[in-house]
This record gives structure tokens, C-alpha cells and sequence, in this order.
């Protein structure tokens, strides 16, 4: 019912989402997703998610604090995508428990 309605989306945005990108394709398969649905959305998500990265690594790299400091925006980043999905957990969580 869910990849009938919103697999496209999920397909595209997992992409973005490290722990969702995982396990979204994998639940496509049970869930019998369209197999060209799912290629369409996978192939066009891939694009995107390759130019953006690229584009920001090439442009993020010229910036002297990135470059002075990697690490500290590499680990930064992490956080920031991990935290957002463990929010968005528990916020589901607190919503389905009232």
C-alpha cells in the first residue's frame, strides 16, 4: 500500500539518507514494487544524488575552512543526517504512542 502510493518518493529520497538507502530498495522487493517504477526512480536519484555530491566536493573543497578541517566537517555532517533521522524516529514513535 505504502510503495503503491509513495515508493517513488521513497526510492528518490532514501538515496540521501544513509541508513534508509538500505533498506528502502530492499522493502520495495517485498512490498512488489513495479521493477520499472523503481529503476526509473532509482536511476534519476542516482543522478542526482552523484551531481550534488560531486558539485559539492568541487566547490566544498575551495573553501580554506573545509579544507583546513575535513575531519571536523566530515563528522559534523554525519551528525547532522543521523540526527535527523533519530528525531524523525522518535517523533514517529511519540505520535503512533498517543
Amino acid at each position: 500500500m505504502f510503495y503503491e502510493k509513495y515508493g517513488g518518493m521513497a526510492v528518490g529520497l532514501s538515496r540521501f539518507l544513509p541508513v534508509l538507502r538500505s533498506l528502502v530498495p530492499f522493502m520495495a522487493g517485498i512490498s512488489k514494487m513495479r521493477i520499472g517504477s523503481f529503476t526509473v526512480w532509482n536511476i534519476g536519484s542516482c543522478i542526482v544524488w552523484s551531481e550534488l555530491y560531486l558539485a559539492a566536493g568541487y566547490f566544498g573543497g575551495e573553501i580554506p575552512f573545509i579544507k583546513n578541517n575535513f575531519i571536523l566537517v566530515l563528522t559534523g555532517a554525519v551528525f547532522i543526517f543521523t540526527a535527523g533521522v533519530i528525531v524523525r524516529i522518535y517523533l514517529k514513535v511519540k505520535k503512533k504512542n498517543k
